[in-house]
């Protein structure tokens, strides 16, 4: 039972530093990307269509 309870604390500990250090890097692509133009970007008809409903083509919001 205590080598089990060893064994359970150990792996959540270095468990958690790598999935930390995961989503810590994740994160800072983000950031990069954004901020280095690595997002991609819609052309202007592919915006106007994203912004129309699929029923009927009725905008689904009013443009400001």
């Amino acid at each position: 039972m205590r080598l089990l309870r060893r064994f359970l604390v150990l792996s959540h500990r270095y468990l958690g530093i790598a999935l930390s250090l995961l989503f810590v890097m994740w994160f800072a692509s983000g950031i990069v990307m954004i901020y280095a133009g690595g997002m991609p970007q819609l052309s202007p008809a592919a915006g106007d269509q994203s912004r129309t409903s699929p029923r009927g083509g009725e905008p689904l919001c009013k443009p400001a």
